[in-house]
């Protein structure tokens, strides 16, 4: 059965410097949690506890080049298998660090190697530690609007992954209404309905795999392979001059926490296929079901080019 895979990528993208948009988000903090959901075929139920920090710091060196800085850190946790003891938390911790370059009027790029360390955290190991990259193409068609290509790859504990990266950003003239896609990883469209209030809808996923050992009850040295999509609607309060932003969001989480043992691996994943995959799944599925969700943001908006 083919899975939907939507790879994780940093929630920056399309935040650089593009000749439409015309802030960057420096900091995010999203936590939120699933209502409680059973796992397919038990009475048992788990939920799903979640917390994202996003953090960038771009560096301007000249008008044609930045270079990019930050780390993303998550926590999420869970039960994943039913009548387990305790729920496992799985950390990721994301370094990034590359460069935002303006190639032409029309033509940017962003470059960004992404190292990272996910797994449980309770026994580190070579296994845990994984390497990204991603490269976004943004060209400007009109002042108010601009596409964006690109590929993202990582390595997992599954095998190796990449996807390409399609999307656009446009603002309508009079700055009310604000869409930004990049398929398959993120989607928003919001409306300004007072100069304090947005309300808006989306989705985001990711594509991830957590390594965890003996420590866990029950199971000796496994991953997962988590695969979650969330679909969202929310208010967006603005707050000292629109620098700061409360979110207040409600939706549908799509999740799939699988376990495998650490040799049963796919050929390739690629966009929302696993190729060669002929592994056992060694945990039940968790069913879907109801997302609550609590974001922070602060905003910082560049000059316009009449500043």
């Amino acid at each position: 059965m083919l899975r939907l895979s939507i790879v994780l990528l940093l929630l920056f993208l399309g935040s650089f410097f593009t000749h439409a948009q015309n802030y960057v988000d420096v900091l995010k903090i999203h936590t939120g949690s699933t209502l409680p959901a059973q796992f397919d075929g038990w009475d048992e139920e788990s939920t799903i506890q979640t917390l994202d920090v996003n953090l960038t710091y771009p560096i301007k060196l000249s008008d044609q080049l930045a270079i990019i800085t930050g780390v993303d850190f998550g926590r999420y946790h869970l039960d994943l298998f039913p009548l387990q003891e305790s729920p496992t938390s799985f950390y990721s911790t994301t370094l990034k660090l590359g460069a935002s370059v303006k190639h032409n009027d029309k033509l940017s790029g962003t470059y960004v190697l992404l190292p990272k360390l996910v797994a449980d955290y309770d026994n580190l190991s070579g296994s845990d530690f994984q390497m990204g990259a991603v490269s976004l193409f943004k060209y400007k068609t009109k002042e108010n609007f601009s596409y964006k290509f690109g590929v993202y790859g990582s390595t997992e504990n599954f095998g190796f992954f990449v996807t390409p990266l399609l999307g656009f950003y446009y603002q309508s003239l009079n700055k009310k209404l604000e869409v930004n896609l990049l398929i398959p990883s993120t989607g928003d469209i919001n409306y300004a309905l007072a100069d304090w209030l947005n309300i808006g809808g989306g989705f985001n996923g990711g594509v991830r795999s957590y390594n965890f050992g003996a420590t866990t009850s029950n199971f000796n040295a496994r991953y997962s392979h988590r695969n979650m999509t969330d679909i969202l609607g929310y208010f967006q309060f603005n707050l000292l001059k629109k620098s700061v932003l409360l979110k207040t969001a409600v939706g549908y989480s799509i999740n799939d926490f699988t376990v495998f043992g650490d040799d049963d691996k796919i050929d390739l994943g690629f966009a929302a296929f696993n190729i060669g995959d002929a592994r056992t799944q060694l945990n039940p599925d968790l069913n879907n079901g109801l997302i609550l969700q609590l974001g922070l943001i602060y905003r910082f908006h560049l000059p316009s080019q009449n500043d």
